[in-house]
């Protein structure tokens, strides 16, 4: 599980470091998605794990 929040953590480093000429709203809303697209996945990860 640690390494699933360094890996979500890096991605959220890289795109602040990436993303330019956005206003902060912007960039709040691009992390979001972001950030849901990549938690998705290891909900359902885990929620398998603890079914078993």
């Amino acid at each position: 599980m640690d390494l699933f929040a360094a890996t979500f953590y890096a991605i959220l480093t890289l795109t602040n470091k990436f993303i330019r000429n956005m206003n902060g709203l912007e960039i709040t809303i691009v992390q979001l998605l972001l950030s849901s697209i990549f938690l998705i996945p290891v909900l359902f990860i885990t929620q398998e794990k603890l079914e078993i």
